[in-house]
């Protein structure tokens, strides 16, 4: 739940930092693995820039902060990544630095935006392949009186097959 309301929190944040940005090349899909096992490289991206997994049953490990892992099976469709591609498919304002690569370490975008005085920064990096991935999500806040609030979260996802027949594109089962 919580990364939901982190990936609520990124995407207003980012509303008013423009219109969506030309895809990326596929041409800059490159997957390894990293000594730990873990995904990294940049995934397949679809038209839009964002990440394209295969639909279907993921298992996924969730660590906010310093909490707890949290694991939940999600049942991802052709269109679950719509606050990603909200994250993703921006162009930089005069409000809004964003920057964006892409290489060993995954799909990086970071972005800066002030409006309102408060300054508002967002570091994503996707790592993977079409069926496994890692996200890390940091997001600060600071008002204009210098005060600076920060969260991390990184998920590690896994393609377990089909959804099963119970479960329809964007449910979630916490705790299976």
């Amino acid at each position: 739940m919580r990364a939901l309301l982190i990936l609520t929190a990124a995407t207003l944040a980012l509303t008013a930092c423009g219109q969506p940005a030309p895809a990326a090349p596929s041409s800059e899909i490159t997957v390894v693995k990293s000594d730990a096992g873990e995904p990294t490289g940049t995934p397949p991206l679809d038209a839009t820039g964002a990440p394209r997994l295969r639909p279907g049953l993921y298992e996924v490990v969730q660590v906010d902060d310093d909490e707890p892992p949290q694991t939940k099976r999600e049942c991802l469709g052709e269109d679950a990544n719509a606050e990603m591609r909200e994250i993703l498919a921006r162009k930089p304002t005069p409000e809004c630095k964003i920057s964006r690569s892409s290489g060993p370490a995954g799909l990086q975008v970071a972005t800066e935006c002030r409006q309102n005085g408060m300054t508002n920064r967002l570091n994503l990096t996707v790592a993977g392949t079409d069926t496994t991935y890692k996200m890390t999500l940091s997001l600060g806040v600071t008002t204009p009186d210098g005060e600076t609030s920060t969260t991390r979260s990184v998920a590690r996802g896994r393609w377990l097959g089909a959804c099963p027949a119970n479960m329809a594109a964007g449910e979630t089962q916490e705790n299976p």
